[in-house]
């Protein structure tokens, strides 16, 4: 199963990326994030409302595995190269956490597959001008209440 991660960067946002999504199907991919954003509705993530005109940037990574389970495996081998580093004789000492654990770090195992599914910027997948009058209340109002009245006199029954 694959499994999506995004991230998004702010326009006053202080660090690269904030995490928004993680562990998502495709299908909630397009529910949770990509209807709204296409649509540059707010989105509400980890109990927050994203507004979209505030997103500057932003990432869509797959991976084959969950985030916890990926940046384990992230930080393991990170930690494992900082040790044999640390064993070469006469090398430095690196003293390191090891990586995994800032947002994009998750791409080292992971696939960007952001030109997939975004094509432009929020709000580029609007819906047509007329189809959303089309919806509008009160056009459903009159045009409902024409066909009423239009079957009510063809029957005789006004």
């Amino acid at each position: 199963m694959a499994y999506f991660h995004v991230f998004l960067r702010f326009d006053q946002a202080d660090v690269d990326y904030e995490q928004i999504f993680s562990d998502l199907s495709e299908s909630q991919l397009k529910d949770r994030f990509l209807k709204p954003y296409r649509k540059a509705n707010d989105i509400l993530a980890k109990g927050r409302i994203v507004k979209a005109a505030q997103i500057n940037s932003l990432l869509i990574v797959r991976t084959k595995d969950t985030n916890d389970v990926t940046r384990e495996r992230i930080n393991s081998a990170s930690l494992n190269r900082i040790s044999e580093m640390n064993r070469e004789p006469g090398g430095m000492i690196i003293f390191s956490p090891g990586s995994g654990y800032d947002p994009e770090d998750i791409l080292e195992e992971g696939e960007d597959v952001t030109a997939d599914y975004i094509d432009g910027p929020p709000g580029s997948g609007k819906v047509m001008v007329w189809a959303s009058l089309a919806n509008h209340p009160w056009v459903v109002t009159i045009v409902g209440g024409l066909i009423l009245a239009g079957l009510l006199a063809l029957f005789g029954l006004g």
